[in-house]
């Protein structure tokens, strides 16, 4: 089993034994923020338990999901340390995931991206679409480079990383995201959903650069004349041929 944090960009795996989290260079997680103490706090992890924090009398306390915490506080995974003002995401991966995960270069944990994406989200709330696309779009890259290489995501991952494209495209306005939205379904061989795409004749009025021919390329990979369709899957299909003009 691995415990790890998420500070900024960076993941350390947690090891057993003590780790400090503070302003120091000697803390093991450093934090460039002046509300932090020197030494802040002290993270303890033993064999088979979860790990546990306490606060070392900081100035400004220790919070744990918005609360302040006295005494020693047993974390769990998608717990969110909160010191000064930086947040700490703490995520949990089984043993028996470890090699699954690790197949691809770069593989994250389901629990960590959904992590990351509320983290995002939390971002894209405050009006913050800047700090939203740092934090998911390397992690959301490497699973569409993934899937180009043959490594299809299972759908519940696909949903995920597609609503995360989604709200990025929505915040930041890029057509990029739009780009990425269009080509992951492609690889997947997916119809969009009906409410995606209405959101999409929403945004295209001002999204900044075409993803036109993206577009095409996802519709005419799913002009197969001999496959099924559904009404509401004939729908999606007549809206996303409308879109087509609006990114004309």
């Amino acid at each position: 089993m691995t415990w790890q944090f998420r500070y900024r960009d960076r993941l350390f795996s947690l090891e057993e034994g003590q780790c400090t989290i503070g302003r120091s260079e000697d803390c093991t997680i450093c934090l460039d923020d002046p509300l932090a103490s020197r030494r802040h706090a002290q993270v303890t992890l033993t064999k088979d338990d979860p790990p546990v924090i306490l606060d070392l009398s900081s100035r400004n306390g220790t919070f744990v999901n918005g609360k302040p915490i006295s005494g020693a506080v047993t974390l769990a995974a998608g717990d969110t340390v909160r010191v000064g003002t930086q947040d700490i995401a703490v995520s949990f991966l089984a043993a028996s995931k470890l090699d699954t995960l690790t197949d691809l270069p770069g593989a994250r944990s389901l629990e960590a991206l959904k992590l990351l994406g509320q983290l995002a989200e939390k971002a894209l709330t405050m009006g913050n679409a800047v700090e939203a696309e740092r934090i998911v779009s390397r992690y959301l890259e490497e699973q569409l480079e993934g899937a180009r290489q043959g490594h299809l995501l299972s759908d519940e991952r696909f949903e995920l990383v597609a609503s995360l494209a989604h709200r990025l495209a929505q915040g930041t306005r890029r057509s990029y995201w739009l780009d990425f939205l269009f080509t992951i379904h492609e690889l997947h061989g997916k119809i969009m959903e009906a409410e995606m795409v209405h959101s999409l004749y929403e945004m295209s009025r001002h999204v900044s650069g075409s993803s036109r021919p993206q577009l095409v390329s996802y519709i005419n990979s799913l002009r197969d004349p001999t496959a099924p369709r559904t009404p509401s899957e004939k729908f999606v299909l007549g809206r996303l041929d409308g879109l087509t003009k609006l990114m004309s």
